[in-house]
């Protein structure tokens, strides 16, 4: 009986790190999203639009304490200074993204008022992995108040601002990428933020065969920011999301406008 005890309270803790189901939201193309590596009940929540502005009545809301690591049997977010409440399109899901596929991906994102960035850790919201295990193409990092494109495919890759710290802050911004992914120099990366593109990137888009979308907070480098800020915790992050979808064309990722449901 101890070994069945035993044996149970392994399997809980190991549990609490595995993914869960998220609800009925419609991304389009993006399919079936999982929470990944986070299952706290304020992680991750679908919530009526607090801010009366957002496209969407609904929206998803991410929240990341001090703290917040955890360990799925393979990773340990604890043992390599890693926090994040993100979803992820799952390991064997049809709708990831493969060689020689062309796409439009678009969100809505809302940095609420009082958000801090955390640097000098690295604070990402939104990335594209590679699905072998061949670390990242691209990010899109938060820091110092802004919003950055990140591309991990060039050599001597720079930020490139898609949101300016004094513009961040308080309203929704709509990102929209128009994405062809290819392992040869025939790929390209368009990103437009309200409308206005600011990345027309046109060289290899991914080193294998295939990528997957994940979206929410992912802190990494947690010890430069204790290094630098000794006894302080890491800000507690909320972000939010809409409208998030995956389409073949423009017009498939754009949200009309949700009546908030009555019960």
């Amino acid at each position: 009986m101890d070994c069945l005890k035993t044996f149970a309270v392994c399997a809980a803790l190991l549990c609490s790190a595995c993914v869960s189901t998220t609800g009925s939201m419609d991304r389009g193309d993006l399919g079936h999203m999982t929470r990944s590596l986070n299952t706290r009940s304020y992680g991750y929540t679908i919530v009526p639009d607090p801010t009366g502005t957002a496209p969407t009545a609904m929206v998803e809301r991410f929240e990341v304490r001090d703290g917040d690591c955890a360990f799925d049997g393979y990773w340990s977010d604890c043992a390599t200074h890693r926090e994040r409440s993100e979803l992820t399109q799952p390991k064997y899901s049809p709708n990831r993204f493969s060689n020689g596929s062309e796409t439009w991906v678009g969100w809505w994102i809302y940095f609420p008022e009082g958000f801090e960035s955390g640097d000098p850790a690295s604070v990402n919201i939104g990335q594209f992995h590679e699905a072998s295990g061949s670390g990242v193409s691209n990010m899109f990092k938060t820091s110092y108040g802004g919003y950055y494109f990140d591309n991990h495919l060039p050599s001597n890759s720079d930020l490139i601002t898609l949101i300016r710290p004094e513009d961040a802050i308080g309203q929704w911004h709509q990102i929209e990428l128009h994405v062809r992914w290819s392992r040869k120099s025939d790929g390209f990366f368009e990103v437009y933020v309200n409308g206005e593109r600011k990345v027309n990137y046109h060289a290899r888009t991914m080193k294998t065969n295939q990528v997957y979308f994940k979206y929410g907070i992912y802190r990494s480098h947690i010890d430069r920011f204790e290094k630098a800020k000794p006894g302080e915790p890491m800000p507690t992050q909320i972000v939010y999301f809409a409208g998030v979808k995956a389409g073949d064309t423009r017009e498939d990722i754009q949200v009309p406008k949700e009546e908030p449901q009555v019960e």
